[in-house]
C-alpha cells in the first residue's frame, strides 16, 4: 500500500468514527419528560438517551413505553410502565458507561395493570387491589415484549430484570456475561404475575475468564424465569464457566416447556463445580429439542485445570464435580429421546480434587416419561458418579433409548426408580465400576490393590412393573445391589437384572426382589450375578402364588414367603391377589365370581347372609377358621382358636373359644426379669427385685445378684478391647471366624501347656453355636508365649481352630488372644447382635481359670458378622 493510499484510507476510518459518534450521541434523560410528553401514550422512545435519572428511575405511570430500532437506553435504567415493547435494535446498552470503566449497567423494567375498582392504582397481581378492596388486577395491558438485544457487560455482569402483570416475551439475545477476568456472571430475572413467559433467544449470564489459576474464585451468572401460567424456554440458556456453574431456575403455574439447552458448566478451574438446574410446573414440564434442530444437552459439568505441583503429582489436572438438577411437574413430565442431561466431573480429574458426578432428580405428580440420556459420571481412578432418580406418582415409563448412566471408574453411582403407579422400563441402566480388583505397585515397594465400587439400584412400585431393557450391576467391592420392592413383577424376554461385571470380593452382589402379589420371568429373561458371592433373593406373599421362573436365573434363588407383606389387589386381572376369593378377569357379577372379586358360590354359603359385613363363609362358630376354596367354591370351616397372643393356651370349650394365660410361655431365660403373660397383649416384662439371685449365662462368673434389671456378677473376669469377625459361607462345613481380645492379667498364673484351652463362641441369646478344646499337648510354649497351629485339622477336637496365640505382655499387665478357625459351620453366628467368647484353662469353672469376652456388640449383614468393643 503507497502512502497516499493510506492516507485516504485514515482519512476514511476518521469520517466513518465521525459519523457513528453524531449518531451514537446520546440525549440526557433525567426524566420521563425528557423522552417525550406527559401525555404521550405510547411513550416513544427513538433516539439515543442516556438515563441520568437519580437511581436510573423512569416512571411512565401506566402508559406503554415503546423502544423503536433506532432508539436506544444507555446507563442502568429503572423503568415503570403500562406495558413495556423494545422492538429490533439495541434495546438497552450498558456496558463500561459512565457508571464506571469496568461496571455493567443494569435494566429493570416493571410493566402494570391497574386495579378494576380505581383504575389508577397500579398492581402486579390482585392481591393488592384485593387489600385494598379494589376488586382485581385486570385493567390495562402490563405485557413485555423485548426483541431488542441488551448488552450489560462488566465485572462483574450486570443485571436484565424483567417483572410484569401480564404476559412476557424475549426474542432478543441478552448478554449479561462478565468481560472481566476472576468476576462474575450477571442476573437475569423474568417474571410475570398473572400470565406467561417466553425467551426465544439465547440468554448469556457467564463468568469472567479465570484470573489465575490460584485467583479470587468466580461464580457464573443467574437466570430466574417465572410464570403464573407457562414457561417456555426456545432460546438456549448459558451460565457457565467460572469456578463454580451458575444457576438456572424456571417456575411455572401452569406448564413448563424446556426447548433449547442450558448450560450451568464450571470452567476451566482447579476443583470447579457445575451449577444447578431446578425446573418446577404446577402442571406439565415438556424437555425437547424443537423440530429440525436434532439434539439438546442440559449440561452441569464440572471443570479442571492444572494446579500447583509436587514431586508426586506434578503439574496434574484437578477436577470439579458435576452439579444439580431437579425437575419437578406437578402433572406429567416428558424427557425426549433427543435430550441429555449429564452432570460429569472432569473428565480432566486426577487423583485430587472432586471428580465426582452431579445429582440428577426428576420427579412427576403424574407420570413421568424418559426417553432420554441422564448421565452422572465421575472420571480418572478415583471417579465416582452420584444418583440419578424418577419418580412419578402416576407411573413411569422408561423408554428402549433411555440410558440412566451412573457408572464410573472407581465408584458407580445409585439409580432410583419410584412410583405409585405401573412402571414400564425398556432402556438401560448402568452402576457399574471399571476399576476391578487390580495389583498396583507403590512406592515404597510392595504391591497394593486398587478396586473399585459398584453402584446400587432401587426400583419401588405400587402397581406392576414390567422390565424388558437391561440393569447392570457390579459385582466389585462394596456393591450395594439390585433392590426391587413392587407389587407384580416381569422381566420381559430380552430384559435383564445382571451384576456379575467385575471381580468379586465377596459381600453385596445381590438381587434382592420383594414382590407382594406376582413375579414371572420370562423365557429369554435373564436375573444374574456373581455366584461366589451375591445371592437372588426373592421375597414373596402369598404361598400359594410362587415366582414363575421361566428365564435365567443364576444362582438358583433362595425364596422366601412373608406373609406379613401387604398385597395390591386389583380386581379383574385373572390374578386372585390379597383378599379376593376369585379372580376371572371382569368385574362383573353373575358369572361365578362377583363384581368384587369374591365367589358367589361361598357368598351363598355364608351364614347369615351380610356380606362384607361378616367374613366370607362364616359360620357363626367362634372355635373354626373359615376359608373359602377357590376351586371347588365351597367353604370349609376348620377348628381354630389360635388368636395371635403368643403365651396364651387356645381351646374350644362348649363351642367358644377360650385363651388362658400362661406366664411360663413368656420366659425369656433372664433371672432379673418378671415375665407376666397379659391375655390380650402378650408378655409383659418387669424388673425383679434388687439382690435376686441370678445367672448370666456367662460360664466364667458362679455367683451374681440383680441390679435395676441387670445381673450383676461379683466373680466375672471379662476381656477388653476384642474384636470377633464371622464369615459365612454357602455350602457344609464353609464357615470361618477370626477372635482377638485381650485378658487384663496375663493368663491368671494358668500354663495352657498343662491346662489346655476350652473355646467357646454363644450368641445374643447365650447359647453355644460353636466350642473347640485344644489339649496341653497340642499348645508350645516358645520365648514365653504359647501357640497352637493345627492348619490340616489334625486335631478333632480343636473343632476346625487353625491357630490360637496366647502373648502374655508383663509390662502391661495384659495377655493377647488370636484365634482363627475355618472349614467348619457356623450357623448360630448369622445376623446376631451380640456375640459372647470363653477361653476355660482347664474344665471346670468352679475351680479352673476362666475368662469371657462378654455380649461384644455386632453389625451384621448376610454372610458376615462383624463385632467390636
Amino acid at each position: 500500500m503507497n502512502k497516499k493510499t493510506f492516507a485516504s484510507l485514515l482519512l476514511a476510518v476518521a469520517f466513518v468514527s465521525a459519523c457513528a459518534a453524531r449518531v451514537l450521541a446520546a440525549t440526557a434523560a433525567n426524566s420521563p419528560d425528557d423522552i417525550c410528553p406527559p401525555t404521550a401514550d405510547p411513550c416513544e422512545i427513538t433516539q439515543n438517551y442516556e438515563v441520568t435519572a437519580p437511581g436510573g428511575t423512569l416512571d411512565f405511570g401506566l402508559r406503554a413505553v415503546r423502544i423503536t430500532p433506532t432508539g436506544r437506553l444507555e446507563r442502568s435504567a429503572n423503568i415503570f410502565c403500562g406495558a413495556f415493547i423494545a422492538e429490533g435494535g439495541k434495546g438497552h446498552v450498558a456496558t463500561n458507561s459512565s457508571d464506571g470503566p469496568r461496571l455493567a449497567g443494569s435494566l429493570s423494567v416493571t410493566a402494570r395493570r391497574a386495579c378494576s375498582g380505581d383504575g389508577t392504582t397500579p398492581c402486579l397481581d390482585d392481591s393488592l387491589c384485593a387489600s385494598l378492596s379494589l376488586g382485581t388486577c385486570s385493567v390495562g395491558d402490563g405485557t413485555i415484549s423485548y426483541d431488542a438485544k441488551h448488552k450489560g457487560n462488566g465485572g462483574p455482569g450486570g443485571s436484565f430484570i424483567l417483572l410484569a402483570a401480564g404476559d412476557i416475551t424475549v426474542d432478543g439475545l441478552i448478554n449479561v456475561n462478565s468481560n472481566v477476568r476472576g468476576t462474575d456472571g450477571g442476573l437475569v430475572q423474568i417474571e410475570s404475575m398473572m400470565g406467561s413467559v417466553t425467551v426465544g433467544a439465547d440468554v448469556l449470564a457467564r463468568a469472567g475468564a479465570p484470573a489465575t489459576q490460584y485467583g479470587t474464585p468466580d461464580s457464573a451468572g443467574t437466570v430466574m424465569l417465572r410464570a403464573a401460567l407457562d414457561v417456555t424456554v426456545k432460546g438456549k440458556l448459558d451460565q457457565g464457566g467460572g469456578a463454580s456453574g451458575g444457576l438456572a431456575q424456571i417456575d411455572a403455574g401452569r406448564d413448563a416447556f424446556i426447548l433449547a439447552g442450558i448450560t450451568v458448566s464450571a470452567g476451566g478451574l482447579p476443583y470447579a463445580s457445575g451449577g444447578s438446574i431446578e425446573v418446577d410446573a404446577g402442571r406439565n414440564v415438556v424437555v425437547d429439542s424443537q423440530p429440525g434442530e436434532g439434539a439438546m444437552w442440559l449440561k452441569l459439568n464440572g471443570g479442571a485445570a492444572k494446579y500447583g505441583g509436587d514431586e508426586y503429582y506434578p503439574g496434574k489436572f484437578y477436577g470439579g464435580a458435576g452439579g444439580y438438577c431437579r425437575i419437578a411437574a406437578g402433572g406429567d413430565l416428558t424427557v425426549s429421546n433427543a435430550v441429555t442431561i449429564e452432570a460429569k466431573g472432569s473428565r480432566k480429574a486426577y487423583i485430587e480434587g472432586y471428580p465426582y458426578g452431579g445429582d440428577i432428580a426428576l420427579s412427576a405428580g403424574g407420570v413421568a416419561s424418559v426417553a432420554g440420556h441422564l448421565a452422572s459420571k465421575g472420571y480418572g481412578s478415583f471417579g465416582q458418579s452420584r444418583t440419578l432418580s424418577v419418580h412419578g406418582a402416576g407411573g413411569v415409563t422408561l423408554d428402549r433409548g433411555a440410558v440412566l448412566d451412573a457408572r464410573s471408574k472407581f465408584s458407580g453411582g445409585s439409580v432410583i426408580v419410584g412410583s405409585d403407579g405401573p412402571v414400564e422400563f425398556d432402556g438401560k441402566i448402568d452402576v457399574r465400576a471399571d476399576l476391578f480388583l487390580t495389583p498396583k505397585p507403590s512406592y515404597y515397594g510392595y504391591t497394593y490393590f486398587e478396586y473399585g465400587y459398584g453402584g446400587s439400584v432401587y426400583i419401588e412400585g405400587k402397581a406392576d412393573v414390567t422390565i424388558g431393557g437391561r440393569i447392570f450391576g457390579a459385582a466389585n467391592g462394596g456393591s450395594a445391589g439390585v433392590h426391587i420392592d413392587v407389587c407384580r413383577l416381569t422381566i420381559e424376554s430380552g430384559g435383564r437384572i445382571d451384576q456379575t461385571h467385575g471381580t468379586p470380593d465377596g459381600a453385596d452382589d445381590d438381587n434382592l426382589i420383594t414382590v407382594r402379589e406376582s413375579m414371572r420371568v420370562d423365557p429369554d429373561g435373564v436375573l444374574v450375578t456373581k455366584a461366589s458371592t451375591g445371592v437372588n433373593r426373592i421375597t414373596y406373599r402369598d404361598p400359594a402364588k410362587p415366582p414363575v421362573l421361566l428365564g435365567h436365573v443364576s444362582p438358583a434363588p433362595q425364596l422366601i414367603v412373608d406373609p406379613s407383606l401387604a398385597g395390591c389387589p386389583v380386581c379383574g386381572n385373572l390374578e386372585i391377589d390379597q383378599g379376593e376369593s376369585c379372580d376371572d378377569g371382569n368385574q362383573v357379577s353373575g358369572d361365578g365370581c362377583r363384581d368384587d372379586c369374591q365367589d358367589e358360590g361361598c357368598i351363598a354359603q355364608t351364614p347369615p347372609p351380610g356380606y362384607p359385613t361378616v367374613p366370607l363363609c362364616f359360620d357363626g362358630d367362634a372355635c373354626t377358621l373359615d376359608v373359602c376354596d377357590a376351586v371347588t367354591h365351597t367353604c370349609s370351616n376348620v377348628l381354630s382358636c389360635e388368636e395371635g397372643v403368643a403365651c396364651t393356651v387356645d381351646e374350644c370349650v362348649a363351642g367358644a373359644c377360650q385363651h388362658t394365660a400362661d406366664d411360663s410361655l413368656c420366659d425369656d431365660g433372664d433371672d432379673c426379669s418378671i415375665d407376666v403373660c397379659n391375655p390380650t397383649t402378650g408378655c409383659t416384662y418387669a424388673d425383679a427385685p434388687d439382690a435376686t439371685p441370678c445367672e448370666d449365662g456367662d460360664p466364667c462368673t458362679l455367683t451374681g445378684s440383680c441390679a435395676n434389671g441387670n445381673c450383676a456378677a461379683t466373680d466375672e473376669r471379662r476381656t477388653h478391647t476384642n474384636k470377633i469377625v464371622v464369615r459365612l459361607r454357602d455350602g457344609a462345613a464353609d464357615d470361618r471366624f477370626s477372635f482377638r481380645a485381650l485378658i487384663p492379667d496375663p493368663l491368671f498364673g494358668s500354663d495352657p501347656t498343662v491346662t489346655g484351652v476350652i473355646f467357646e463362641l454363644r450368641d445374643e441369646t447365650r447359647q453355644v453355636v460353636y466350642s473347640a478344646s485344644i489339649p496341653a499337648s497340642a499348645f508350645e510354649l516358645r520365648s514365653g508365649r504359647y501357640f497352637f497351629r493345627d492348619l490340616r485339622h489334625e486335631v478333632p477336637s480343636a473343632n476346625g481352630m487353625v491357630s490360637l496365640a496366647l502373648i502374655p505382655k508383663t509390662s502391661k499387665a495384659i495377655t493377647v488372644v488370636r484365634a482363627k478357625m475355618k472349614d467348619t459351620e457356623v450357623p448360630g453366628a448369622a445376623m446376631q447382635q451380640l456375640l459372647s467368647a470363653t477361653l476355660l484353662f482347664g474344665s471346670d469353672p468352679a475351680t479352673d481359670d476362666c475368662v469371657s469376652a462378654w455380649q461384644i456388640p455386632c453389625q451384621s449383614r448376610p454372610g458376615k458378622t462383624a463385632c467390636k468393643d
